[in-house]
């Protein structure tokens, strides 16, 4: 294969190993700017993609360079900016790896709050948003401390006031 292909194989990889985390720092930026939390969440998948395209790419260009053809350590380069895109990935999934999720989990286990049906032609529509039939033991294991909160309020004021908080953020 001529030096050119290889060359390009190796700089494409370099490009998707900046640009996963380049596209991952843009996501938190426009996260932080007041973009919806899943715009951020998007980019930080899309970073993910070019990671991993860019392993992938930086392991062909690294096999293409062998015997002194050049652009390896371009190649390398690559891969190695890819790596470290990918465990981000790994290390920021890995501490909710083993609890429920998250529609499983509430602070009261004898009367948790009913899941309303989607409606018609939304993204979720028919879809089972129910608890599970051993969500209380999984529940009880990863959040040992988990109680609801008693306040002197109405329900009506506890809900203004939370409201309040969470736009406050």
């Amino acid at each position: 294969m001529p030096e050119t292909s290889t060359s390009r194989t190796a700089n494409i990889a370099v490009g998707f190993g900046i640009a996963g985390p380049g596209i991952t720092i843009v996501g938190i930026g426009v996260s932080q700017a007041g973009a919806t939390p899943m715009t951020g969440f998007l980019l930080f998948q899309l970073g993910i993609l070019c990671g991993l395209v860019g392993l992938i790419l930086g392991l062909v260009g690294i096999f293409l360079t062998r015997g002194g053809v050049g652009g390896r350590s371009r190649a390398a380069t690559g891969f190695g900016l890819s790596v470290l895109m990918v465990l981000v990935a790994v290390v920021s999934a890995s501490p909710g790896a083993d609890v429920p999720p998250i529609n499983d989990i509430t602070t009261n286990l004898d009367d948790p709050p009913a899941f309303a049906p989607a409606p018609a032609g939304h993204r979720n529509a028919g879809r089972d948003m129910g608890y599970p039939p051993d969500w209380k033991p999984l529940v009880r294991d990863a959040y040992p401390d988990l109680t609801p909160i008693r306040v002197a309020v109405s329900p009506q004021q506890a809900y203004d006031i939370a409201v309040a908080e969470a736009e406050a953020l």
